[in-house]
């Protein structure tokens, strides 16, 4: 009895097992850009010109910034790696 559950258990555990892992997103190498806006006024096309202009700074490191009174704009930049993967 003990050996039928544990091979009905692995049987409906197979389909999980054979699943592909999903990708993962990654971002360490200057993708996350960042910009403080003091005034917290600016609008999103006013954020996209500043872009435009070099003010996003590069992340340094983590996302913490702890608590600051400006409101803080993000660029994320990702590229697919592999195209055919879906």
């Amino acid at each position: 009895m003990r050996g039928l559950l544990l091979g009905l258990f692995l049987l409906l555990l197979s389909p999980l097992l054979r699943a592909e892992t999903p990708p993962v997103i990654t971002f360490d190498q200057g993708q996350i850009t960042v910009l403080r806006d003091k005034s917290k006024q600016l609008t999103l096309e006013q954020a996209r010109a500043a872009h435009a202009e070099g003010q996003f700074k590069p992340l340094a490191a983590n996302l913490g910034l702890g608590y600051i009174p400006d409101a803080v704009w993000l660029r994320l930049s990702i590229a697919q790696e592999h195209p055919a993967a879906r």
